[in-house]
């Protein structure tokens, strides 16, 4: 769940997100796993206002090889 992590927190998770961002590497995601992540997006916004997480999630649905 780094990408949840990466967005919310700073530490491993964040350098990771960084690092895709960079074009470092590819992220492989399936409908599932992204639908997860959005809805863990959700809770996780609820309790922290002052992060919005869809502008990062519609970058991500963007930039990921889907399976």
């Amino acid at each position: 769940m780094f990408f949840v992590s990466g967005v919310f927190f700073t530490g491993p998770p964040h350098q990771i997100l960084k690092a895709w961002r960079a074009h470092q590497f590819q992220i492989v995601i399936s409908p599932e796993i992204f639908e997860e992540y959005r809805r863990i997006g959700e809770v996780l916004a609820d309790q922290f206002p002052e992060v919005d997480p869809h502008p990062i999630l519609d970058f991500f649905a963007g930039k990921a090889a889907w399976i």
